[in-house]
């Protein structure tokens, strides 16, 4: 798994043997960057939940956010999250906090403008999760949030005070993306 393009591009990122995390694949993050409604990603500020291996906040540095927060539970996912930063040459516009996705919304501190979630496609409580961050405090008033999910289990509809904009379809993997609706 390499990054696609920007600073660190053609950066090999280590990934688990295992079936612990499922990395996204290639194909769907190009296409996930190419389809952001907010153009650059120069300067934003970026909430990774469910990190897994970095690999989607890698790469949103990599093209220029200003900062990246990386949120994954497993330890060992964490310590591969610093690992892949340190052979990008990104480490210094980060944090990565070794909690649950759910924890992680009373931790982290500040104001995102992309919030990237990749839960396990079987993972519970995700509508959940989405309510929670709807209600927070730590979206930007043009704040995205783009959801990886299984394209079996269907689509996640918006919670109060979220938009859905948009789902395409990349075999089984499906991206929702999701914007900050218009306050009445």
């Amino acid at each position: 798994m390499r990054v696609l393009t920007g600073q660190a591009k053609g950066t090999r990122l280590r990934a688990p043997g295992r079936a612990q995390v499922r990395p996204t694949s290639s194909r769907v993050r190009s296409a996930l960057f190419s389809l952001l409604p907010l153009g650059s990603l120069e300067g934003m500020r970026v909430l990774d939940l469910y990190a897994g291996t970095g690999a989607l906040g890698i790469e949103a540095l990599s093209r220029g956010a200003a900062s990246v927060d990386f949120v994954e539970r497993g330890r060992r996912q964490c310590t591969m999250i610093r690992e892949n930063l340190a052979t990008a040459r990104l480490r210094e516009r980060t944090q990565v906090y070794c909690l649950s996705a759910h924890k992680a919304l009373s931790t982290v501190a500040g104001v995102y403008d992309l919030v990237l979630l990749d839960p396990p496609y079987e993972a519970e409580r995700v509508e959940e999760l989405l309510a929670s961050l709807a209600a927070s405090e730590l979206l930007s008033a043009q704040a995205t949030i783009v959801l990886e999910h299984a394209w079996r289990n269907g689509v996640i509809d918006a919670p109060p005070g979220l938009v859905l904009q948009q789902t395409r379809r990349y075999g089984d993997t499906a991206l929702t993306f999701y914007t900050r609706s218009e306050p009445s």
